[in-house]
């Protein structure tokens, strides 16, 4: 039986050639908006239906964040320019906004790689539950733990 509707434009070389883009640090929305990419459904049904394309998307969104991290190292030198070029009155804003960009970019970093971005680094446990201490001592309520 033949199926209704467009045929997909899916191919292994268009999603490399996406993740590679979003591997460097570009939001999937602007990768969408390049000449000869998808539209951002397209690139979230590919992702509903194909386990291969989940799986390479994943890596590329995690090599994104080492990207953003390296872009957030130059954000502070852009800053310092950015205030020195515009008028003295608006450099305390453009300082602001390029505070603010890297605030969103910290805060995305540690949503696609906790480990090793995330506010909370577990430096002892390698992600496993630490276990229950076992004494027996007393809690600061005089009760037998």
């Amino acid at each position: 039986m033949k199926k209704n509707g467009r045929p997909s434009i899916y191919s292994q070389k268009l999603a490399s050639e996406l993740c590679k883009i979003l591997s460097q640090g570009i939001s999937l929305r602007r990768a969408c908006e390049m000449k000869g990419m998808p539209d951002a459904s397209t690139v979230f049904r590919w992702l509903a239906d194909k386990q291969d394309f989940r799986e390479q998307y994943a890596r590329a969104k995690e090599e994104s964040a080492d990207a953003q991290h390296e872009i957030l190292s130059d954000l502070g030198d852009e800053a310092i320019k950015l205030s020195q070029i515009v008028d003295p009155k608006s450099s305390g804003a453009v300082v602001q906004a390029v505070k603010l960009k890297a605030d969103n970019m910290k805060w995305s970093m540690s949503k696609m790689k906790p480990k090793k971005y995330g506010d909370k680094l577990d430096l002892t446990t390698d992600g496993k539950a630490l276990p229950q201490p076992i004494y027996g001592g007393t809690a600061s309520t005089g009760k037998k733990v």
